[in-house]
């Protein structure tokens, strides 16, 4: 199926790894011409060359957008090398300190609860503003904020200040939708599960050498399905699995649907709401 997409500009936060670089690289697969927004100019410039090698249209511009200086400076970039943006994806978020969830929910100090809130949330609602007044005038429009399964069933392993902040993203997204009705501009939440990223390999390493597993990293992937985190489709999530969501929900085919939470999480997910 043809999304329509090429000839569109997108702006993806967080998008040189992960699942961020999964979203890049299903965006640019369709003819999206993709911004990707990084911290690490190494790492950016080398990913971004990477892709262009292959033929796609993906640039890096760096800048950290949960500093209202450097987002400044991300959109002063972006007006000289992109005549518009059709697209924003709010990737960019996360937690203040992994360590919250064996520390304990009181453990964790409110300089970290306003961290994991400006990461995941504050972030996003500025990037969105930024873009948002060329989509009014253009008529058309798509913010994709990535959100977690998280935010309706918080595992109990995970600090709280996690959940909470991707459902306040859900919250926030949901009223976007509605303060845009009859713009031509949609907002959507895309809410994965476990999805393997260095981060997740590294996490089940860690477990594997706790439990004793032994085998390869497909047993322990296997292994984690059955004792930890089951789902009904028999494996771990991949950050293209997102990135094509992703690139739906950015097509004119996805034009009726918005203010709406699309979870990506191989049924694992037991929440009906």
């Amino acid at each position: 199926m043809d999304l329509g997409l090429t000839g569109k500009t997108a702006i993806v936060t967080g998008g040189t790894g992960g699942v961020g670089a999964g979203i890049v690289e299903a965006l640019a697969e369709e003819g999206v011409t993709v911004f990707a927004v990084g911290r690490d100019p190494q790492r950016g410039t080398r990913y971004s060359s990477d892709l262009q090698r292959k033929g796609l249209p993906v640039d890096f511009v760096e800048g950290d957008v949960t500093d209202p200086t450097s987002l400044d400076a991300v959109a002063r970039q972006l007006a000289d090398r992109a005549a518009r943006v059709d697209i924003v994806v709010n990737n960019v978020g996360g937690l203040a300190n992994m360590s919250g969830g064996t520390r304990g929910w009181t453990g964790i100090p409110d300089s970290e609860w306003l961290d994991t809130f400006a990461k995941t949330v504050i972030s996003a609602v500025a990037v969105s503003r930024l873009f948002i007044p060329a989509m009014r005038e253009n008529g058309w429009g798509r913010v994709i904020n990535i959100g977690s399964i998280a935010a309706n069933e918080p595992p109990a392993s995970t600090p709280g200040d996690y959940g909470a902040a991707k459902a306040a993203l859900k919250n926030a997204t949901y009223s976007l939708a509605h303060a845009l009705a009859g713009t031509g501009i949609t907002a959507n939440l895309v809410s994965p599960g476990p999805i393997l990223t260095d981060e997740l390999i590294k996490h089940i390493g860690n477990i594997a050498a706790n439990r004793g597993w032994t085998g390869d990293f497909s047993l322990w992937e296997r292994r984690y399905l059955e004792e930890i985190r089951p789902n009904a489709v028999g494996r771990i999530g991949r950050p293209a699995d997102i990135g094509k969501a992703v690139a739906f929900l950015a097509s004119e085919h996805a034009s009726y649907v918005t203010g709406a939470d699309i979870r990506i999480d191989g049924g694992s997910s037991r929440a009906v709401a």
